[in-house]
């Protein structure tokens, strides 16, 4: 049996997923985009697919054009592309011609408010999961590859609301009253948990995320320093280490470096001010509570959210795939309890070895990157 967690945000779909069979676990994402496909294209880039639905073919991720809605809700039909298309990739690693449809179980996120009301609930599972017969999916990876075909059956489907996987990831760091900050590339989603039961008295949702950071950066240091700067520039800029955070004009300005560098440190600080104070506006006891940050877009802010929330603001390693593991832990360990068969402490050791490997890759990339530039600048100084 293979269990499907599938977190299809505006920007990214992260997917995170369990193999019963083989004991082993994996995760990708790809954009949340679609566009009308075609299989005879043999000019695909990376991150991006074909995936054949109800006799339509779709062009799915990076290369593909329409991003997803900007409304809260997520019943569009480029989330229900991209999330079969990530089942699909999941079922097309072992494909094998079958007769049958393989059941799958499948769990998937939507806005809290949506998981609350019952019919919206399961008007957009049944939307997005088809609850009757069987599904199939045609799905090209890559430009020489030949397309393959997958029937699946949802033998489970969840919904779980959107936030809240990192109270199943991370069940120690959410203990008591807790407010989830989830900073997503379009919304922000501010979640209030007590005692693991998250209530929507003080929970609440913006379009603040990391497209309106980006933006407004981009035009911040667009004024500062009477020169272009777009926001594919600005969103690389954020992904340096901290002591490389700033603009480098190719005729080695150190003056517009050195400005650059502090109009990006105030206004990133700024933005998180902004964000605790939406969290007061709303009531949350900030200082007798915890606060754990996740989100793709959180990792480009850790130190502006260290230093506005407080050193014991939590900060997961990789905040962007939380949500989608958190789902995948509890969806398997509730099927197993109603099924007796214990809990899912083995899919949770696997996602932290995962991580551990994952953690090991980065700090060797990121200590060869550093002995190259040490040797560059010994080379320069021996000139």
């Amino acid at each position: 049996m293979k269990y499907i967690s599938v977190d299809s945000g505006k920007y990214k779909t992260k997917v995170s997923c369990w193999d019963d069979e083989k004991k082993s676990y994996r995760e990708f994402g790809f954009r949340t985009k679609t566009s009308e496909g075609d299989f005879r294209d043999d000019m695909l880039g990376a991150e991006t697919y074909l995936a054949k639905v109800n006799g339509k073919t779709y062009k799915v991720g990076y290369e593909a054009r329409k991003e997803a809605e900007v409304e809260t809700s997520k019943q569009s039909e480029t989330h229900k592309i991209s999330t079969l298309t990530a089942i699909a990739m999941v079922l097309a690693d072992d494909h094998k011609e079958k007769d049958e449809a393989e059941d799958i179980c499948v769990v998937i996120g939507v806005p809290y408010e949506t998981c609350c009301n019952v019919d919206e609930r399961l008007k957009y599972k049944d939307y997005i999961l088809p609850a009757d017969g069987s599904v199939t999916v045609e799905i090209k990876r890559t430009s020489v590859e030949k397309p393959i075909s997958v029937t699946f059956r949802c033998k489970e489907r969840y919904v779980y609301p959107e936030s809240s996987g990192v109270l199943y990831k991370f069940p120690r760091e959410c203990e008591g009253v807790t407010g989830i900050i989830d900073i997503g590339n379009v919304n922000i989603n501010h979640t209030y948990s007590d005692t693991f039961s998250i209530t929507n008295d003080y929970g609440f949702t913006n379009e603040l995320g990391g497209k309106s950071m980006i933006s407004g950066l981009a035009l911040a240091l667009s004024a500062g320093l009477n020169k272009t700067c777009n926001e594919d520039l600005v969103a690389k800029v954020l992904c340096r280490p901290l002591k490389e955070r700033h603009l480098t004009p190719v005729n080695g300005d150190k003056e517009i470096e050195a400005k650059s560098a502090q109009i990006i440190t105030d206004y990133l600080k700024n933005y998180v001010e902004g964000i605790k104070t939406n969290c007061k506006l709303k009531k949350w006891s900030l200082d007798f509570m915890k606060i754990v940050v996740i989100g793709g877009t959180a990792n480009l802010i850790t130190n502006e959210l260290k230093e506005v929330f407080g050193e014991n603001v939590y900060i997961p390693e990789f905040p962007e795939y939380v949500n989608a593991q958190g789902f995948l832990l509890n969806m398997v360990s509730n099927i197993r309890k109603k099924e007796g068969q214990g809990n899912a402490s083995d899919v949770g050791n696997a996602i932290l070895e995962y991580e551990e490997e994952k953690h090991r890759i980065l700090e060797e990339k990121k200590q060869k990157k550093e002995e190259a530039a040490n040797k560059k600048e010994t080379i320069k100084k021996g000139a």
